[in-house]
């Protein structure tokens, strides 16, 4: 019975107008997908060329983005390759060059693409009729044509057509982000990295220690200058938040972020109510006492401080001393004491003096200051050995660590300004802190606030800690911290990928619901709808006595453009036939089991 079979069913083949049609089973899969690969070798050469494109520029814009483009100033170990540098600076020309080479890329796995959605159109053919003219549409649309694909659109009268136009038009504007996307990954940020640089540690620290006299002696005068600077918001404070640490922030501020040993300043600040008591008050000059010669803290007779100090009658806020107590060799608490002269201070107590007739208001605040070893870490330091930025140990003065803190513990009176031989003053804050007050400056002396001047205090203690630690050392050290550089991100060359894989995957669709739909549809081969196959299957007696009419009737020839048409197996052959041409017979024919029929070669 099998013997029969294949005889019975297929007739002796007509090499007439059919010559290319075969009625072989055993030659069934040579004309199938592989079969079609091999029959077309430009579609998986473009499909290697358009990948080999891609992961070229993505393994470059991948090596770019690993390279440091932009060395910091401060930075010791970095140095940019000359290659690198000639990049960086014909980033653009760089940048074009990568987009053409994406853009090949792209383009050729479109293309090869393209070969599935247009082999797709015989068996939409055999499933719906197309006039010659949406036939005409679809094949500009599968060849990639952007104006042609809304056009395609309209064409779509089932479930198979919407999928495989879908499919197509997808592929036809995917290459088209191409250019944005290559812009993203070469776009240059702010991105982190670990950098080596050397930091002068703080050596000489201050020299003299703190005595107070009539008239003042030595000031802060290079802490005043960073204070002065921050008051009048000629400059912000760098590493505000880090303004307890001995350290030069300003440098710091450059370096990113880090984590390091170094001595930070352990503050308590407490202020009270204070109770002014004026020794005397004579020719606009306040006369107090304090208590700062305390024989305990072990000072020479030359380096006693005045019993008395002289505070002008301005309506400021004077500052000035009144005790200080070593604790420790390493711990200071002083007493310093705030006078707003006819002015108020919430929280502190007033007095009104014997024809002196204005009011002080004041508060005593005690300031402890100790200096312990610890650790910095500033944002997300890199995992790398903390550097040792300093040390108790490391820290120096002309007498001992107390007297340094004591430098500390009155910042406020030492970074102060001397007018006349008195005591410091200080007007009312503009913005945050309280300004010095010299001759040449007039401000208010009302709305002073208890918290506003713990604020004060450590704010002029951050800037003494800076003025302290400008004093470098001479041995520097090496330390790595993560800054920020202009560079491409390192996440973005994998973007890259996403066009070309979206394409491949429409491909795949395409590949498989074709091979779906001609397995449905028994058409014998998986092919590309070229113009010598579309003029081969043109060749059904129906589709040719509408070509030759209209060939022969002069100026009718736009006609064929609305003529339909089917493919589909009849009188021994697959053909085009147009929708008029379909008989009982040939629905019949249609219907007919055709496995086995393929096309091939006329030579094979």
């Amino acid at each position: 019975m099998v013997t029969n079979f294949w005889p019975t069913l297929h007739p002796p083949i007509n090499t007439s107008s059919t010559e290319n049609l075969v009625r072989r089973p055993e030659l069934a899969r040579r004309h199938g997908f592989w079969s079609f690969l091999a029959r077309s070798p430009l579609v998986p050469f473009a499909l290697f060329a358009g990948i080999s494109c891609i992961f070229t520029v993505v393994f470059f814009a991948s090596w770019l983005s690993k390279q440091i483009l932009h060395c910091p100033a401060w930075a010791s170990n970095c140095t940019v390759p000359r290659r690198t540098q000639e990049i960086t600076d014909n980033i653009g020309t760089v940048q074009g060059i990568s987009t053409v080479v994406y853009s090949i890329g792209l383009a050729a796995i479109a293309y090869a693409a393209h070969a599935f959605s247009e082999s797709a159109l015989w068996p939409l053919l055999y499933r719906q009729n197309f006039t010659l003219n949406q036939m005409d549409i679809y094949l500009k649309a599968s060849g990639g044509s952007i104006a042609s694909s809304p056009a395609a659109v309209f064409t779509i009268r089932n479930l198979n057509s919407g999928l495989i136009l879908f499919a197509t038009i997808n592929i036809t504007l995917l290459p088209l982000a191409g250019a944005p996307l290559m812009g993203r990954v070469f776009n240059q940020q702010n991105q982190s990295s670990v950098f080596e640089s050397l930091y002068e540690r703080p050596g000489g620290m201050i020299g003299p220690i703190f005595i107070q006299r009539n008239p003042p002696g030595v000031m802060l005068e290079r802490a005043a200058a960073w204070y002065t600077s921050w008051a009048w918001n000629m400059s912000t404070e760098p590493m505000g938040d880090q303004r307890s640490w001995i350290l030069d922030r300003k440098t710091l501020s450059e370096r990113g972020n880090f984590s390091a040993n170094a001595v930070r300043l352990q503050q308590e600040i407490s202020c009270t109510g204070w109770k002014a008591r004026p020794k005397k008050w004579k020719n606009g000059i306040l006369t107090f006492n304090t208590r700062m010669n305390n024989p305990e803290n072990g000072r020479s007779e030359g380096d006693q401080h005045s019993t008395a100090v002289k505070v002008r009658n301005k309506d400021k806020l004077a500052v000035r001393a009144d005790d200080y107590v070593f604790e420790s060799p390493t711990k200071t608490r002083a007493t310093v004491v705030f006078a707003a002269i006819n002015g108020s201070i919430v929280g502190g107590d007033t007095t009104t003096t014997e024809g002196f007739g204005k009011q002080i208001t004041s508060i005593a605040c005690q300031i402890t200051i100790e200096f312990v070893d610890d650790i910095l870490t500033v944002g997300v330091a890199p995992d790398t050995a903390r550097a040792q930025l300093g040390s108790v140990a490391q820290l120096r003065n002309s007498k001992s660590l107390n007297e340094l803190a004591l430098w500390f513990a009155i910042s406020p009176v030492g970074n102060g300004a001397s007018v006349f031989g008195t005591m410091p003053m200080y007007d009312a804050p503009w913005g945050e802190i309280p300004l010095r007050f010299t001759s040449t400056n007039e401000g208010l002396n009302k709305g002073w606030e208890m918290e506003k001047i713990r604020h004060f205090i450590s704010v002029s203690i951050g800037a003494t800690a800076l003025r302290a630690s400008t004093s470098p050392d001479a041995n520097p050290v090496t330390m790595r911290s993560s800054a920020h550089t202009l560079k491409l991100d390192p996440n973005r060359p994998l973007l890259l990928l996403v066009l070309p894989v979206l394409i491949l995957i429409n491909a795949a669709f395409l590949v498989l619901w074709n091979a779906r739909l001609y397995r449905q549809t028994k058409i014998p081969c998986y092919q590309q709808a070229k113009l010598s196959e579309i003029l081969t299957f043109s060749q059904s007696n129906d589709l040719r006595e509408a070509a030759e009419s209209a060939w022969r009737s002069e100026g009718a020839k736009n006609k064929l453009d609305s003529l339909g048409v089917r493919y589909w197996y009849d009188e021994g052959a697959w053909a085009l036939h147009t929708v008029n041409a379909r008989s009982k017979g040939q629905k019949k024919s249609r219907r007919q089991s055709l496995a086995g029929y393929e096309l091939v070669d006329r030579n094979v």
